[in-house]
């Protein structure tokens, strides 16, 4: 089997890394994705893990850009009140070129199987996907999976799961603190840095060029001679 990846900053890693683990003995699963969508703010990715790498840059990219062209979108609930909805689709369905290109043709997925549980909340969501598509047969099994891993999940969403935005929050202030030289930019592509987040994901929250990132993040690092973020530690751990 492939090295799992996966959103080490996001609240519900270990959570979707299990999820993603016990799918594995009920179908062919590559990746999973969880997230919450409510209708006037784009979705809170709850977390992700994948058995093909780039999980963070595909959720991040979901959920900035392609969630309002998704068919799911559109779907009407399988379920009644309280109950978990399904949706099978494949990569055909999807007629955003470059949402497909990037989330299904890129990595060779071919299945998305969505589980969604509608709360006050919102829609929160449970999605599996497959380069091998499944039947009936296996969906029913990794419904039930889906229904054990939903409590959890939504807990986690009404306790703030947006935990990784916390803490790089957090991070921004004390670097503001400690490192008065940074500018606004710097900071905030610093603070990223440090909370573990590539530079493809940085750019995509933060609406800039990859190539953006990495000018920022040296200009940070040639003001104080640092090498890495990580040097930026000593003044902003107490």
């Amino acid at each position: 089997m492939a090295e799992m990846s996966r959103d080490d900053g996001n609240a519900a890693g270990p959570i979707v890394d299990r999820i993603l683990s016990l799918s594995r003995h009920l179908a062919p699963v590559d990746e999973v994705f969880s997230f919450v969508a409510s209708r006037d703010r784009a979705p809170l990715i709850l977390g992700s893990a994948s058995l093909l790498g780039s999980a963070r840059e595909r959720s991040f990219r979901y959920a900035r850009e392609f969630y309002r062209d998704d068919p799911i979108k559109g779907m009407t609930p399988t379920g009644g009140a309280g109950a978990i909805s399904s949706y099978v689709m494949s990569a055909d369905d999807i007629t955003r070129s470059d949402y497909r290109e990037f989330c299904f043709d890129r990595p060779q997925l071919r299945q998305k199987i969505c589980f969604e549980h509608r709360t006050d909340g919102g829609r929160l969501m449970c999605n599996f996907y497959l380069r091998q598509p499944v039947g009936a047969a296996l969906l029913r099994r990794l419904e039930e999976l889906a229904a054990v891993a939903m409590p959890s999940l939504s807990r986690l969403a009404q306790t703030g799961a947006a935990g990784e935005a916390t803490l790089v929050a957090r991070i921004e202030a004390r670097l503001e603190g400690a490192y008065g030289e940074l500018t606004m930019r710097e900071r905030q592509v610093c603070a990223r840095t440090i909370a573990g987040w590539s530079a493809a994901a940085i750019a995509l929250d933060l609406g800039i060029g990859a190539g953006s990132v990495l000018t920022y993040r040296r200009r940070a690092y040639g003001r104080y001679d640092y090498s890495s973020a990580g040097a930026f530690l000593e003044r902003i751990v107490h």
